[in-house]
């Protein structure tokens, strides 16, 4: 996320995306974490629409794991969404659950 913080969030995508392909699906915690980083790297750069599908990503995987930092992170997300949008992310999230 150090590319996002220093206002390059479609570098940080992109790295993180091919992070996450070189990982394979074994370590579910970090495939959410890399998901909802790349949703924030999308929201950034004010794709609310691609920020909510990779958020939906990670939901659908943290759904399965217990982990407080997947949460939080999951938190600081939806927190940065317009009001519409995170109503109706936490209700999804909520639903998961």
């Amino acid at each position: 996320m150090a590319f996002s913080a220093l206002g390059e969030p479609d570098t940080a995508e992109e790295l993180l995306a091919e992070g996450m392909q070189a990982r394979g699906h074994d370590y579910e915690r970090d495939r959410v974490l890399g998901w909802t980083a790349i949703a924030t790297a999308r929201l950034e750069q004010g794709e609310i629409e691609g920020a909510i599908e990779a958020a939906g990503e990670a939901a659908e995987t943290a759904a399965a794991i217990d982990s407080s930092r997947v949460m939080d992170e999951m938190e600081a997300f939806t927190s940065r969404l317009p009001a519409r949008e995170a109503g109706e992310f936490r209700s999804r999230l909520q639903e998961l659950s």
